[in-house]
């Protein structure tokens, strides 16, 4: 796909074995070394929060630190997939 996509695959396979792994690597150690262990995982101030369905809390964490615009519009309805299909939801 790379080839066909006119990316350098060589280079590609070079970064990819040799700065590109130890990059992830090191990523990879930070992350443990905080607490992540999936995907999505968010760390805010120390604070972890694993999943979508915190994403409006994290919204609000932000508007409390100040660093949410405010005229953003509303903060992610994380409770949208319980309520598919769900009479009276």
């Amino acid at each position: 796909m790379l080839e066909e996509a006119g990316a350098d695959v060589a280079g590609f396979e070079a970064y990819a074995c040799g700065e590109g792994r130890r990059l992830h690597d090191r990523i990879r150690v930070s992350a443990e070394e905080a607490g992540v262990f999936g995907v999505p995982t968010f760390v805010l101030d120390g604070e972890i929060f694993f999943g979508r369905e915190h994403l409006a809390l994290i919204g609000l964490r932000l508007v409390e630190k100040g660093l949410r615009r405010t005229d953003a519009g509303p903060l992610v309805d994380a409770t949208y997939a319980w309520r598919r299909g769900v009479p009276g939801m």
